[in-house]
C-alpha cells in the first residue's frame, strides 16, 4: 500500500513517499525514516531503542511537505480578509488540518512497524506453529425471500466471528483454513472471544497433535485489546495444550485484510442461496446457506452458543493497556511493547497480573450446536473457460430437427472453429502466468498460489502502469524545471542536509495520551437547548448543523458568542448528544392548549360523521 511505483520513478503519494516499506528503516540518520527513533518512548526506559548515530540528515520530500505547510500557514496569516473573525476562523481550520496531516503521517509509520510483526512471523513459521488472524465480521442482517415492510425495520443481525489459520505443511508451503463461528445474538465482548479461541485451539489440536505454538493477531477492538483477555490467555494455553506465544494488534484500518477476503465470498455465497427463495433468519439457516453447493473451500462453519454462566473473571485492569500493541506471554508473566521490536518491553509478573484481576478464568465451555458438515479441500487450478458451443436437447422432435437442421449444421461448424481457437488460447494461458498481483506485479500459475501470496501480503516490488509512470515523469520534469529556475536564488540560503537540525522529538510517531478536555458550561448549555428544542419540535439538529451553529451564533451586540477555543467538532457534538439521551431519556413533547383543543374538535367531528353514517344506513 505504501510503496514506490517502480525503481526508476518514485512519486510522492499522500504525505510523503518516504513513509514506505522501502525507505523506512530501523536505523537511519533521517529522523522521519528512523523507526527506532520515531517509536521510542522517551519517558520509559524499557520502551526505548538507543540510536548509535545522530539524526542530522533530512529527506527532501519530507522537508518539502513541511515547507509547503508552513508557507500555507504564512499565507493565511499575512492574507487580507473581509473581517478579523473570518481570518480567525481560517487559522483555526488550518491548524486543525495541519494536525490531522501529522497524525496521518504517524499512522502510516506505525502501520509499517506493525506489519513487520506479521511478515516476520510468517517467514519464520515452523510446521508445528500456526498463525491466526481474527475479526468480527459485520452482522449479517436476516434475509427473507418474501418480506413485509413491517419486518424490514428493527432487524437483529446474526453475529459471526471469522478466524483464518495459516500453517505450514511438510513441504513448508503456507496453507490457510477459515473457521467461522455463528451466534444468534450475543454481546461481542472479551469473554466471547476467549471462548472462541479456546474452542478453536481444541479443534486444531484434535486434528493435528503436532501443533503446539500459536501467534494471534487482530484489530484494536475493545473485545480483543483488553486486560481480561490478556489475563485469560495463559490459562487457555494450559488447557488446550497449544502455547499462545504472542498477540500482536494491527494498526487501525490495516492488518485484517485476510479476514475481509474470506468474508466477501461468504456473503456472496449466502446471497446466492437467499435469491433462490430461501430464508436466512437464524444462525442455523446462515450455516445451511454457507454450506450450500458443497460449501466454500477450506471453510469450517460452526453454530455455537457462549456459556456466560462459566465466566469467573469479571475485570482485569492493566494500566494503560491501550497504549501497548504487542504482547508476549512468557513463563513468568506478560511482556508488552508500544511498537514492535522497540525496547525490551514492560514486564508484568504473573503474581502482579493476578492482583490486577478479580479471579482466574476457568474453562469457557463454548457450546457447539452444529458442527461443519461440508468442507471442500484442495488447490484451485487453471481451468479452461467454457466453450460457447451450446448443447442441443435430445428431446426435440423430428419435425423441429428437420426445420432447423441446416441452421444447426452451420452453428456446429462455427462452434467447432471457436472451440479450436479457444483450445489454442487455453494452451497459451497455461504456458504463461495468468494470475498477476496488482500490488507488486508478481505472476502465479495457480489461483491457490496467488491467494497465498495475497494472504501473506509481502509485496516487495511494485510495477507502475502507464498512467502512474506518465504522471510520475511529468511531476519529475516539473520539479527539475522549477529547481533550475530557483536554484540561483536559493543557493545562498540553503544549508547542507548533513547539517540540518532535527525538529522531531524521540517517539514522535507514538500515540499520544488522550487528554480529557472539559467543555465550557456555556457551550454545554447551548447544545442542551438545541437538543431539547429538537426533541420538542421534532426538527432535530444533526451534529454537523450544531457544530456550525456554535461558530455562527452571536450575542446581542453582534459579537461571536463562543471563541475558537470553545468550538466543537461534529464528533464531539455527537458524543455530547448521546450523553444527553442517556441522562434524560426520551423527553415528552409538550403540547399547548390550542393543540389540545384542535384534537378535541377533530375527534368530535369524526364522531358526528360516524353517527350520520349510521343514521343514513338505518
Amino acid at each position: 500500500m505504501y510503496r514506490t511505483f517502480n525503481e526508476d520513478y518514485e512519486l510522492q503519494s499522500g504525505i510523503c513517499l518516504a513513509i514506505t516499506d522501502g525507505m523506512l528503516k530501523k536505523s537511519s540518520k533521517v529522523a522521519d525514516h528512523c523507526m527506532h527513533y520515531a517509536l521510542s518512548d522517551s519517558h520509559v526506559k524499557d520502551l526505548q531503542e538507543k540510536c548509535d548515530h545522530t539524526h542530522d540528515e533530512c529527506c527532501e520530500l519530507c522537508t518539502d511537505m513541511s515547507s509547503v505547510i508552513d508557507d500555507l500557514e504564512q499565507i493565511v496569516i499575512d492574507g487580507t480578509f473581509p473581517s478579523e473573525e473570518m481570518k480567525t476562523e481560517y487559522l483555526h481550520d488550518f491548524q486543525s488540518c495541519k494536525e490531522k496531516v501529522f497524525q496521518w503521517k504517524q499512522h502510516v509509520l506505525r502501520t509499517v512497524s506493525q506489519e513487520q510483526a506479521k511478515h516476520l512471523v510468517l517467514e519464520n513459521l515452523l510446521p508445528n506453529e500456526i498463525f491466526i488472524v481474527m475479526d468480527w465480521a459485520m452482522k449479517f442482517l436476516p434475509w427473507f425471500d418474501r418480506e413485509k415492510q413491517t419486518d424490514f425495520y428493527g432487524k437483529k443481525g446474526i453475529n459471526w466471528h471469522v478466524s483464518v489459520v495459516l500453517s505450514r505443511g511438510i513441504d513448508m508451503k503456507i496453507n490457510t483454513d477459515c473457521y467461522v463461528h455463528l451466534f444468534d445474538s450475543i454481546p461481542q465482548g472479551w469473554y466471547a472471544v476467549a471462548s472462541i479461541i479456546e474452542s478453536l485451539l481444541n479443534c486444531i489440536k484434535s486434528k493435528d497433535e503436532t501443533k503446539d505454538t500459536v501467534y494471534l493477531r487482530s484489530d484494536n477492538a475493545s473485545c480483543y485489546h483488553c486486560g481480561p483477555l490478556m489475563a485469560a490467555i495463559p490459562e487457555i494455553s494450559q488447557r488446550t495444550g497449544i502455547n499462545i506465544s504472542r498477540y500482536d494488534f494491527s494498526e487501525a484500518q490495516s492488518g485484517k485484510d485476510i479476514c475481509d477476503r474470506r468474508t466477501a465470498p461468504m456473503k456472496i455465497h449466502a446471497k446466492r442461496f437467499g435469491n433462490e427463495g430461501n430464508n436466512i433468519t437464524t444462525a442455523e439457516e446462515l450455516k445451511r446457506a454457507l454450506e450450500s453447493y458443497s460449501g466454500i473451500m477450506n471453510t469450517h462453519v460452526y453454530v455455537a452458543e457462549v456459556d456466560f454462566s462459566a465466566q469467573t473473571m469479571k475485570k482485569c485492569s492493566i494500566p494503560n493497556i491501550n497504549m501497548y500493541n504487542n504482547f508476549s506471554f512468557e513463563i513468568g508473566g506478560l511482556r508488552m511493547w508500544q511498537a514492535y521490536d522497540v525496547g525490551i518491553g514492560v514486564f508484568i509478573s504473573s503474581r502482579d497480573l493476578k492482583k490486577m484481576s478479580n479471579g482466574k478464568q476457568d474453562e469457557t465451555n463454548l457450546k457447539i450446536l452444529e458442527m461443519p458438515k461440508v468442507t471442500r479441500k484442495g488447490k484451485s487450478k487453471i481451468r479452461p473457460r467454457k466453450s460457447l458451443k451450446r448443447k442441443h436437447s435430445e428431446t426435440n422432435n423430428e419435425k423441429e430437427r428437420n426445420e432447423t437442421g441446416d441452421v444447426e449444421d452451420n452453428i456446429e461448424e462455427i462452434n467447432e472453429e471457436n472451440t479450436e481457437e479457444n483450445a489454442a488460447s487455453h494452451e497459451q494461458m497455461n504456458e504463461t502466468d495468468d494470475y498477476t498481483c496488482g500490488e507488486c506485479g508478481l505472476t502465479f500459475v495457480s489461483l491457490h498460489e496467488y491467494n497465498i501470496h495475497q494472504d501473506i501480503g509481502n509485496h516487495k516490488i511494485r510495477h507502475a502502469d502507464r498512467v502512474k509512470t506518465f504522471w510520475s515523469s511529468k511531476c519529475t520534469n516539473i520539479k527539475e524545471s522549477m529547481t533550475s529556475v530557483f536554484s540561483k536564488a536559493t543557493d545562498d540560503d540553503q544549508t547542507p542536509q548533513s547539517k540540518t537540525q532535527c525538529s522531531l522529538h524521540s517517539g514522535w510517531s507514538l500515540k499520544g495520551r488522550r487528554m480529557n478536555k472539559r467543555f465550557s458550561i456555556a457551550v454545554k448549555d447551548y447544545l442542551l437547548n438545541l437538543f431539547m428544542e429538537g426533541e420538542q419540535t421534532g426538527r432535530k439538529y444533526t451534529p454537523t448543523e450544531a457544530s456550525k451553529k456554535i461558530r455562527a451564533v452571536r450575542d446581542e451586540n453582534g459579537n461571536r458568542l463562543f471563541s475558537p477555543e470553545e468550538w466543537l467538532s461534529s464528533q464531539q457534538v455527537q458524543g455530547l448528544f448521546s450523553r444527553f439521551v442517556n441522562q434524560s431519556g426520551k423527553i415528552p413533547k409538550e403540547e399547548s392548549d390550542d393543540e389540545l383543543n384542535d384534537a378535541i374538535i377533530e375527534i368530535t367531528r369524526q364522531e358526528n360523521e360516524l353517527e350520520l353514517i349510521h343514521s343514513i344506513c338505518q
